[in-house]
């Protein structure tokens, strides 16, 4: 298959394509913890993980966060 296909081609059949609103909701799930400099600092405190363990770690605090301020809401 063509890496160069849009994503209408690629989805499985029966299946309508997400709304752009929720792509962009799924991609700040990743993009939040970076912005707050998590990623750096998960970094400084464990310098023995790698690139992937450590975003792990990172959207862990994340979802710690989030369940946080579901409670406090």
């Amino acid at each position: 298959m063509n890496s160069m296909t849009s994503d209408v081609e690629n989805r499985k059949p029966g299946r309508p394509p997400k709304p752009e609103s929720e792509r962009k909701k799924q991609m700040s799930v990743y993009i939040t913890p970076l912005a707050l400099g998590s990623f750096d600092g998960l970094r400084r405190v464990h310098p023995h993980l790698n690139d992937s363990e450590i975003m792990n770690v990172a959207l862990v605090e994340y979802a710690k966060i989030v369940a946080e301020a579901r409670v406090s809401a």
